[in-house]
């Protein structure tokens, strides 16, 4: 009794069970005969394989497209380079405000108030401004960063507030508190990687970007030209970039 394998015109091979052969054919003669048929067996399972593989390779196979075809390969992303530049361009609250590797390095992690730095070379109205920033994850507190735009005096100007979760405007006047103006809440905003916050003024009205979303409008009768800056607060930042644009204004009055 037996079965066949037959694989698209490979030879079939017939198998057969030991208790084919006959009692009265023991001996030599029956044992050639077995070991011959199990020869005979693996012998066409390994060519019906290797038969299969080869038809089923034939049906996978996929030409190589031309060059012109295929897809580029993606380039690492470059990084933006600073544009700090030096120390001479810049107002400082402290030595906390440092430039490391052509990058502006904040530490306000143990200050009561923070660390800011202010471009001093330039007086702006209608101003476009945009930082790019990272903070460090250390420290409890709420480990924010500002972009500071419109600055008569070192506690004269208007910013958004950025902490771990909100994106907050403020008008901020000396001897004064600081008056929340707007907001956006719930962020999610991991430490230690780079971000970007952009500002755009015409008039009165102030338009708030975070990243490529924008957020909100607010119309601020108290808005002025002058300076622009960022600054830390209760942690540890970087400032790579800070860039700008607007129209040439002059001071109401000295900045101090």
């Amino acid at each position: 009794m037996g079965f066949s394998v037959d694989i698209r015109g490979v030879p079939a091979y017939t198998l057969y069970r030991r208790e084919d052969v006959r009692d009265t054919e023991r001996g030599e003669h029956s044992g050639s005969r077995l070991r011959g048929g199990k020869e005979a067996v693996m012998i066409g399972l390994r060519t019906a394989a290797f038969w299969l593989a080869a038809m089923v390779g034939a049906a996978v196979a996929v030409p190589e497209l031309p060059p012109s075809l295929k897809k580029p390969k993606e380039e690492p992303k470059k990084e933006p380079e600073p544009n700090i530049e030096d120390l001479a361009r810049w107002i400082r609250s402290s030595n906390l405000a440092e430039i490391r590797d052509k990058m502006f390095y904040l530490d306000a992690l143990r200050t009561k108030e923070p660390v800011y730095v202010f471009r001093k070379d330039t007086t702006l109205a209608n101003t476009k401004v945009s930082f790019q920033f990272k903070v460090e994850a250390v420290g409890q507190g709420e480990r924010a960063v500002g972009l500071m735009f419109g600055s008569t005096g070192s506690a004269s100007y208007h910013c958004i507030h950025i902490d771990r979760k909100n994106v907050i405007l403020y008008r901020v006047t000396p001897g004064q508190p600081r008056l929340e103006l707007d907001r956006r809440g719930g962020f999610t905003k991991p430490d230690g990687e780079w971000y970007e916050a952009r500002v755009e003024c015409q008039g009165p009205l102030i338009r708030v970007w975070f990243g490529d979303k924008y957020l909100f409008a607010f119309n601020s009768g108290q808005l002025q030209p002058g300076y622009v800056g960022f600054y830390a607060s209760e942690g540890r930042a970087w400032v790579r970039r800070l860039d700008f644009e607007g129209q040439a204004a002059r001071l109401p009055q000295a900045w101090k």
